[in-house]
């Protein structure tokens, strides 16, 4: 008996330190600090989420409440931390946990220390964020919690993995679908020289009794092939609640009355040919919003009607690194929405902005998906969406919100660019970079980003956004230690001109040259 007891003690201690081997894990925490400042004029703000076009990014001194940053120098401060814990056990597993603190510009939503954050939120529909004055009143949020695993061999050669829980999900960054974090699955498969990457998220669920939820899908495909890497992929969102609800409301509002169903099909290569680094990207979308055919509450009178969505986006992409020095070339185009044909949102049966009196029946610029983050990481424009010079924690750019619970179309949907650049390290710790761009519209029977009218109120039709010129400087102080300075300015054309209206009727305005300078200092670590 004292045998068996002392065997079975033995066991159990062979089991705990077997036990405690096997959970060991290796633990890492990284991530980056941010902050900077910016000085800008006519370039942030803009209308609400729009699905085609981006009218008015800014207002004349018109008295609404909008107007007050037309021609004017503003100025704002930001900072931004995001830090990752990571688990590894071994190679096969890991586990990833990802917060971040963030604030759009200092300042934003201080409150009184007496007024309950739950409720403020509730009546001013406010963020908190690291921006507070009181910051402790501030509020840090999760952007990745998710387990990776490699499936165990099953009898096919083929290495595979598993990402589970709220992942990164990103196709083709920053053409097509940019990193967008949300609950979801994806699984990769290697066959060298071919990867393949399946994955499925949930955009949004409402009621768990009634099918009124929205998910994401996509497949993507590539093959190294020495010189050259070939790919291709298809996205499809099958949104049963449109735009995008996280809490759909009563029976008759625009959330529940909608529905949308979305494909997009793209094909890229990156190649070297010679010294020449080449990237080639195409895309189209297609896809429609439908209302509910069984309402009509005089709200959505034209709710059973369809509108049918039909654009696409293409861009080529040169540089010739040469010794200490580069140089680069870009052509891109994106075509842009007849607004004979489409209202700004994009809704079955709401009249065009033009005053021409036709119901909304297709959207032809491009657009992206929803909830996508495509705005902030194209960063060939100081101007168009987010950079890498501008961007701390805010939506740079004349586009604005362009984020959207809504199709939408993103920093470059309706403009066409051509971009040369240079860039040269001067010494190991100063770069420099020079660019210039046209940038042009592609918008029919109006303009992307003006709104414009000719002397019968209809939308005036211009070709050129502007001609821009930016000088991005980055200075190394210390090895994860750096500082950017960048700043634009864009010799604004026709298609930036703005409505006002008056008594008389409407008129005209074209804003000074918009400008932006901005500074990022950025931690490593």
């Amino acid at each position: 008996m004292k045998k068996f007891i002392v065997l079975s003690l033995v066991g159990l201690l062979i089991m705990a330190f077997s036990a405690t081997a096997y959970a060991q894990v290796d633990f890492k925490a990284y991530g980056a600090l941010f902050a900077g400042f910016v000085a800008h004029r006519n370039v942030t703000g803009g209308s609400d989420n729009i699905t085609s076009y981006f009218p008015a990014p800014y207002w004349p001194e018109d008295g609404t409440a909008n107007s007050g940053g037309w021609n004017k120098t503003a100025t704002f401060y930001s900072s931004y931390a995001n830090i990752f814990l990571e688990w590894n056990a071994g190679k096969e597993v890991k586990g990833v946990f990802n917060i971040e603190t963030c604030n759009y510009y200092s300042g934003r939503n201080t409150i009184d220390r007496n007024t309950p954050p739950a409720i403020y939120q509730t009546i001013q529909g406010a963020e908190f964020d690291t921006g507070l004055w009181n910051t402790r009143l501030g509020q840090t949020r999760l952007r990745l919690a998710y387990i990776q695993f490699g499936v165990p061999y099953v009898g096919i050669p083929v290495p595979m993995t598993v990402t589970a829980g709220v992942i990164p999900m990103a196709v083709r960054p920053a053409f097509m679908f940019a990193l967008t974090n949300g609950a979801g699955i994806q699984v990769d498969i290697k066959p060298d020289p071919l990867a393949f990457s399946l994955t499925w998220g949930k955009m949004a669920e409402g009621k768990i009794q009634v099918a009124d939820d929205s998910n994401f899908y996509s497949f993507e495909g590539r093959a190294n092939l020495g010189p050259a890497t070939v790919g291709g992929y298809v996205l499809h969102q099958d949104m049963n609640t449109y735009p995008i609800s996280y809490n759909p409301t009563a029976y008759g509002a625009p959330s529940s009355n909608y529905e949308a169903t979305m494909w997009w099909l793209g094909a890229y290569a990156d190649a070297k040919a010679g010294p020449v680094n080449l990237n080639l990207d195409f895309a189209l979308d297609t896809g429609k919003v439908k209302g509910d055919a069984n309402v009509a509450d005089g709200v959505n009178f034209y709710a059973a009607h369809k509108v049918k969505y039909r654009g696409w986006a293409g861009q080529v992409k040169a540089t010739f690194p040469w010794d200490k020095f580069s140089f680069g070339g870009l052509l891109f185009y994106a075509s842009g929405a007849d607004l004979k044909k489409t209202s700004r949102t994009g809704y079955p049966g709401d009249s065009p902005a033009n005053g021409l009196g036709y119901a909304t029946t297709k959207v032809d610029s491009f657009v992206f998906p929803a909830g996508s983050n495509q705005w902030v990481v194209w960063a060939e424009s100081m101007f168009l969406g987010g950079n890498f010079s501008t961007l701390v924690c805010i939506p740079q750019g004349m586009q604005a919100a362009s984020w959207s619970t809504r199709l939408n179309r993103g920093a470059t949907g309706g403009t066409w660019v051509a971009k040369v650049s240079a860039s040269a390290q001067a010494t190991p710790w100063y770069k420099v970079t020079l660019w210039g761009l046209y940038i042009g519209d592609t918008t029919k029977n109006g303009n992307t980003l003006g709104d414009a009218v000719k002397a019968n109120g209809q939308l005036r039709d211009d070709k050129t956004i502007g001609w821009e010129l930016a000088l991005v400087q980055d200075i190394s102080i210390y090895k994860n230690l750096t500082l950017t300075i960048g700043s634009g300015i864009l010799f604004a054309k026709d298609a930036l001109d703005q409505q006002v209206s008056s008594t008389a009727g409407y008129y005209n305005k074209s804003p000074k040259n918009p400008f932006i300078f901005s500074t990022k200092l950025a931690y490593m670590f």
